[in-house]
């Protein structure tokens, strides 16, 4: 991965941008996003306590659980219809 930034000056050579190549920011968000649950002392044990689990459940399973069935597509979940991810 090419982590290599670029850095953006305006006329009077003052840095003014960075551009992040996108993995970069993605690690970067990802890590920011464990952070914010990890603040949280029921979110960190409740964490914790998914990461020790060992057995899981199938795609169809959870998209049930959550009450999307109706929105598995070939066997995954239509994330045009279910966008379940948590975004900044």
């Amino acid at each position: 991965m090419n982590n290599a930034l670029q850095y953006i000056c305006d006329s009077e050579g003052q840095t003014v941008s960075v551009v992040v190549p996108i993995a970069l920011w993605q690690e970067i968000m990802a890590e920011r996003e464990t952070a914010y649950l990890l603040s949280s002392s029921a979110m960190k044990a409740r964490l914790l306590a998914a990461r020790k689990r060992q057995e899981g459940i199938s795609l169809e399973a959870a998209c049930e659980k959550l009450g999307s069935s109706s929105l598995l597509v070939s066997g995954k979940c239509d994330s045009a219809s279910a966008d379940l991810s948590v975004r900044f």
